[in-house]
C-alpha cells in the first residue's frame, strides 16, 4: 500500500519554498543595496567588490529544510 502525501501537506512545502525563497532573495537585495551605497560614497572600490550571487535551488531548498526542522521541532 502506497503512502500518498496530504493535499496540505504539499501546500505546506510550497509555502515553506515560498518562504525560504523569500527570506534569501531578500537577504540578496539588501547585501546588495549595501555594496552599491558604499560605492556610491566612495568607501569601497567597485573593482574589487565581490557582489553577491542571487540564492540558487540549493540554497533555497536547503532554507526550506531549515524553516521546516524548527516547525517540526517540539
Amino acid at each position: 500500500m502506497s503512502k500518498k502525501p496530504c493535499a496540505s501537506c504539499e501546500s505546506n512545502r510550497l509555502t515553506l519554498l515560498a518562504q525560504a525563497e523569500r527570506i534569501l532573495v531578500n537577504k540578496f537585495k539588501v547585501n546588495h543595496e549595501r555594496i552599491y551605497y558604499l560605492i556610491e560614497r566612495r568607501l569601497l572600490d567597485p573593482m574589487k567588490v565581490d557582489w553577491p550571487d542571487p540564492p540558487g535551488s540549493e540554497e533555497i531548498m536547503a532554507e526550506a529544510e531549515r524553516l521546516y526542522a524548527f516547525i517540526k521541532e517540539n
